[in-house]
Formats: C-alpha cells, structure tokens, sequence
C-alpha cells in the first residue's frame, strides 16, 4: 500500500470515528433533552398538584374558621405548610407566612398566648411583615400583647431595612393564550391580587382564564412591597389609579391588545381598587368583575352618571360567608350602581368564604359572558364595541 493510500485509508477511519462520536453524542443529546423534558414536565406537575392541594386545605382552614373551629383550622393551616414542599421558595414562604398568620390568630382565640406568639413569630420569619394588620385584630392583641406586637415589629423593621437593598426587582406579567382562536386584537384583562398577598401566587390562577376568554392578561404588582414576597394596594386610590390609566399608552404602543376592551378584575384589596379605578374611569375600562371586593365610600354621582352613558359594566362574586363589613359594602355598592342605571351583575356564592374560589375558572368564565354579552341580550355574545380606549 503506497503512502497517499494508507494516508487516506487512515483520514476514512478518523471521520467514521468523527462521525460515529457525532452521532452518539447527539444521540445521547436527544435522550437527555427527552428525559430533562419528561422531568421538567412531572416537576410541573407535582407543583400543580401541590398548589391544588393547598388551596383545598386553605379552604378547609376558612370554612373552620367561619364555624370557629379554630383547632380544625390550625390543623388545615399545618397541612397547608407541608403541602408547599414543592413550591418555589417564594410562594413556599408566603403561604407557609400566610398560614402561621392565621394559627396565630386561632391560637389567640383560644387564649393560647405562648402558642399565638409562636405561631405569629413564625409568620414573621417567614416575611409576613404587615404589622398594622396584627393591631388591627383586638383579639390577637390582647392575648399577645401590644408591646409583645411592637417589639416583634421593631426587630424584624430594623431586618427588612437590611434586607430590602437586595431584593429582586419586581415586574409586570403578560400572560397570552397558548393557543388562538383570532387572529385580530384580542381584549385586555388587568388583574389586581389581593392585600398581604404574592404575585407570583396569584399569577398562577390567570394562565386558564387567558386561554379560556382568549385575552391578554396583565398582572402588575401591588405598589406598596410589605416583603420581598408581599404585596399590597393600600387604601390610597390615586397611586393606584396614576398606574393603572398609565397602563394604557403602552397596551397601544406595544400593541399588547385591544385598548376598546380592557377589563379590570381584582380579588379583595385588588377589587377595591378595580371598582374605585373603573368607576373614574369609565372611558378606559369596559367592565370590572370584583371577586370578594369592598368599597370603603359610596361612588360620586357624576361618575355614576358617566358609567352609566359609557356603558361600564360592574360583576360582583360575593361569598356567602363573607365578612360582615365587606359584604355589607358591597351590597350597598350594588344598590348605588343599580339605583343610578349602571348594569350590575350581583353573584352570591353558597359555600365560599373570603377567597379565591376553589371554582375560580368556572366563575369568571361565567363573568366574562356576562360582561361580553350583548347589550340587547342576555344571551352570551360579543359585547358591543367599547369606545376608544383614550380619555
């Protein structure tokens, strides 16, 4: 065999080995991609389940409370803590936070003192940092102590001020649908979360109603940051409101959706600020659906008249087992909307509590064909075109 020829005998051997390595690698490649792809799959699977599991619990421990079983509540809330196991850090702490909040309360209902402020210790080493909301419980202060109370507080003040230099930005979340079934704009959801609440927890429940009502929903967080994982509006609407008319120029500008359909949904102190914004600004909103909301005074009557010309439309889901003061300011909402001509949609829910509905796809889907329904019917249909989304 002559040397050229041994040559490429050899260069032959050196690429089918290239080769063949080429081919196992990417053949062991694609496995991997495979088995990340199915353990990607089953971790988000065993969160899903986990987050399902908590709120079931969650809503065990309020219909305790409601029956003031406080020793069945205190046992759902423990549940709740390990049911998070899963979950990202974040929403791990803020329900287990969240949840010794509420052992504490029942404990102070007891008139366990160590056990409240063991519980109430807890939620604070794990960020629930409001402390105005433990003052404001007469009960929780009197076994534990107001100067118990302010000497937590100061501890945990002087920890957030070290702390809050590192926290994470927080931004506003876009949720599209997975899958459309128009290619034309499509409306605008802007959901407010509750009060002492996470974002990223109330971010998972809207991924289904995107899908489910074809929308854009937008999740901005609460402008006052209680923690690095907590969030709320306060009482104040006008900073709430600046940020949510603000919203607006960029829905157009990054052609986000149709600015002639943008609706406000809000949950509890979120709900607050939806039907206080929606009725200043009925020329922007379409409609707002209020889950567990509250109003603190009644609407002015020139913006009642306004809602009523522009054709806002008011749905109102309310618990049955709603807090007095609540659901009596609610009810009278209702009656100034209804009394002033505004189209108000009034759903009182047997079974449920101050929450987030275990049921909640399945009513604001039933909401949302309310508020899309025709003006002329009351058949579901497409609402009539709102007018234009600038004031």
């Amino acid at each position: 065999m002559s040397v050229a020829t041994e040559v490429a005998a050899q260069n032959h051997i050196v690429m089918f080995s290239v080769r063949l390595g080429i081919r196992i690698s990417l053949g062991f490649a694609l496995l991997f991609v495979f088995v990340s792809g199915s353990a990607n799959a089953q971790t988000a699977n065993v969160a899903q389940d986990a987050l399902t599991d908590a709120r079931v619990d969650w809503h065990l421990a309020a219909i305790a409370e409601a029956k003031q079983d406080w020793k069945s509540a205190e046992a759902f809330y423990q549940k709740v803590c390990r049911d998070v196991v899963p979950l990202p850090i974040g929403i791990r702490l803020w329900f287990r936070g969240t949840a010794s909040y509420g052992m504490g309360l029942n404990a102070a209902r007891l008139g366990d003192t160590a056990g409240a402020r063991s519980h109430i210790s807890d939620a604070a080493e794990r960020h629930f940092w409001n402390f105005d909301v433990l003052r404001a419980d007469s009960v929780l202060c009197s076994v534990c102590g107001r100067s118990w109370i302010d000497s937590l507080q100061g501890f945990w003040t002087r920890v957030r001020l070290v702390e809050q230099r590192n926290w994470q930005a927080q931004t506003t979340k876009i949720l599209r649908p997975n899958s459309l079934s128009d290619t034309g704009l499509l409306p605008i959801i802007v959901a407010l979360h509750g009060g002492n609440a996470s974002a990223d927890e109330f971010t998972e429940y809207w991924q289904a109603i995107s899908d489910k009502t074809q929308s854009v929903v937008i999740l901005p967080p609460g402008i006052i940051r209680e923690s690095d994982i907590t969030n709320s509006w306060g009482q104040d609407v006008h900073p709430v409101e600046k940020l949510l008319c603000d919203l607006i120029p960029a829905i157009y500008e990054q052609k986000l959706g149709d600015t002639s359909r943008i609706y406000l949904a809000g949950y509890s102190q979120g709900a607050h600020m939806a039907i206080e914004v929606g009725l200043r600004h009925p020329r922007l909103f379409a409609g707002v659906i209020s889950i567990c909301g509250f109003v603190n005074e009644d609407p002015d009557s020139q913006e009642l008249r306004i809602a009523k010309g522009e054709g806002l439309r008011v749905c109102m889901i309310v618990p049955e087992g709603e807090m007095d003061l609540f659901k009596t300011s609610i009810v009278k909402e209702r009656e100034n909307l209804e009394r002033a001509g505004v189209q108000t949609k009034f759903e009182l829910i047997k079974g449920m509590v101050h929450e987030m509905p275990l049921d909640f796809v399945e009513l604001f889907s039933k909401a949302w064909r309310w508020m899309n329904a025709s003006i002329t019917s009351d058949e579901p249909g497409i609402r009539d075109t709102h007018h234009s989304g600038s004031e």
